[in-house]
C-alpha cells in the first residue's frame, strides 16, 4: 500500500522516489494535524448547536467512552 501511496504522490510531483528519509514522518505529522483539525471541526459544530446537538461526532465519542470506562 505503501509503495502505491508513494508512486501516485511521485506521478503528482509531491515526492521523489525513493522519498526522503523523513518523508514518512511529515506525511504523518500532516495526516494528525488534518486529523485532528477535522475532528475538533466537528466537536465544535455540536457545541454550537445548542439543544439539539447530536453528539456523535468522534470526539464526543471517546469523551462518553472515557466517561462510562472511569466512571
Amino acid at each position: 500500500m505503501l509503495e502505491s501511496i508513494l508512486k501516485l504522490a511521485a506521478e503528482k510531483g509531491l515526492t521523489q522516489i525513493p522519498p526522503e528519509a523523513n518523508y514518512l514522518i511529515t506525511l504523518t505529522q500532516e495526516i494528525e494535524s488534518y486529523v485532528d483539525a477535522e475532528i475538533f471541526r466537528q466537536a465544535a459544530e455540536e457545541i454550537r448547536a445548542g439543544k439539539n446537538r447530536t453528539m456523535k461526532s468522534p470526539y464526543a465519542q471517546v469523551i462518553r467512552s472515557y466517561i462510562q470506562e472511569y466512571s
